[in-house]
Formats: C-alpha cells, sequence, structure tokens
C-alpha cells in the first residue's frame, strides 16, 4: 500500500486557504471562517462577518443575529433609515 503525498508547486508561494467553522475571535461561537495557512508559520484563523449594505462596516454578532429585522445593515445605518 502506498501513501499519496501532495507537494506544493514551486510557482506556488502564496498561501493555502481553507474555509470551515472557527471559533470566533471574541466568543465562544463557531461562526463562518477562513485559515490560512502560509509555509513555515501557524495556521491564521480569520471569522468571516457579512458588510453593511450601506456603508461597508462589518457586522457584529448581534446585527448578523438581527439581519432580517435590519436589513443587512449595521445598526446606526438602520437607526438612520428610521428616523427618516
Amino acid at each position: 500500500m502506498s501513501q499519496k503525498t501532495i507537494f506544493r508547486q514551486k510557482e506556488s508561494v502564496g498561501p493555502l486557504e481553507k474555509f470551515e467553522m472557527i471559533k470566533c475571535t471574541c466568543c465562544s461561537k463557531m461562526v463562518p471562517g477562513k485559515i490560512i495557512y502560509w509555509p513555515g508559520m501557524a495556521p491564521e484563523k480569520k471569522p468571516l462577518w457579512k458588510p453593511c449594505k450601506e456603508c461597508g462596516v462589518w457586522l457584529s454578532h448581534l446585527e448578523v443575529e438581527q439581519s432580517s429585522k435590519l436589513h443587512d445593515q449595521c445598526i446606526e445605518c438602520a437607526k438612520e433609515r428610521c428616523d427618516e
């Protein structure tokens, strides 16, 4: 039985990326994330959040959980929309 080893091509000097559920950096929730594997370094885990449709700021946990009520906007943009 032979063991298959996968080598990176010499032309490829960038990191390998993997998308999976990771533990959030600010709490214990599992969130969608990206793991970046740089050669010779520890894996880097980045949570992937949604941006606000209005201003582009990344949404918090509360804003993501309430995105149907806030229409995928941050709280500040949602407040401005309600004040109009």
